[in-house]
């Protein structure tokens, strides 16, 4: 599993706390996890290495501290944030994973590989609000209904076919990114889905719908048309084929 290191894993016997796998795998990564849960001292230090954390919400945010960074969020260098809902640590700094011995380079989730996975959620989310749930597109009024030519539609069906389209591979699809909403991926964003998850899903494609559901909903009217149009293409030229065969089995 990509993300398993990251996850509870129960060590030893059925007596012993369920701990983050990353903290069983040596004695400091025990004694970070300790004193996360700890709520009392705000630095760890061994040897070396030494972090600081503030709380956020469910979150223990993590900094690498020392030198000019001190106790200072501001200008400090992110080691990892802890969820404490469900345990799991996610943008993992390379020093703490060397000093928790963790090799798999993919074991912790992070921001940048979470943003591509949320888009494709609320594509997923928007794709059944148009197929199952259409209601709150009919709540945007007669915006939703596109000005179709048939000529238009006949000839897009005709060009799908000649270039080898099947009429059930037309269909519209959402394309939802961050940078066509927002311009970024922004952490309070990051945060909420870590903590919230679904719900979260839900609130962006919802906002989405208000924003650019009437020009949704158009696309896919016109695209049922164009699929339909293309099918009527796909049965004439069936029944052509048929029609040859028959005829080049007949006897002279």
């Amino acid at each position: 599993m990509i993300y398993q290191d990251s996850r509870l894993l129960k060590i030893g016997s059925m007596q012993q706390q369920d701990v983050p796998c990353w903290a069983g795998i040596c004695q400091t990564g025990q004694e970070i996890y300790d004193w996360i849960l700890s709520g009392q001292e705000t630095t760890f230090s061994k040897d070396t290495f030494s972090l600081f954390k503030t709380k956020k919400r469910i979150f223990s945010i993590l900094y690498h501290s020392g030198g000019e960074y001190k106790n200072s969020n501001e200008t400090a260098r992110l080691a990892g944030i802890f969820n404490h809902a469900t345990q799991e640590l996610t943008d993992v700094s390379g020093e703490l994973q060397e000093t928790l011995q963790v090799k798999n380079a993919t074991a912790f989730r992070r921001k940048a590989s979470v943003k591509p996975q949320l888009e494709q959620a609320v594509n997923m989310r928007l794709m059944f609000y148009l197929e199952y749930d259409p209601g709150c597109f009919y709540e945007l009024g007669r915006e939703i209904l596109p000005v179709i030519s048939r000529s238009e539609v006949e000839q897009q069906a005709k060009l799908l076919q000649e270039s080898g389209v099947l009429s059930d591979d037309v269909y519209f699809q959402p394309e939802y990114s961050f940078e066509d909403m927002t311009g970024r991926f922004s952490g309070q964003i990051y945060l909420l889905y870590l903590e919230a998850g679904e719900r979260i899903v839900d609130a962006i494609a919802r906002r989405w719908i208000q924003e650019k559901g009437a020009e949704m909903f158009r696309k896919k009217i016109l695209y049922g048309c164009i699929r339909e149009s293309l099918f009527e293409l796909e049965r004439k030229k069936e029944r052509y084929l048929i029609k040859q065969n028959r005829q080049a089995q007949r006897p002279d």
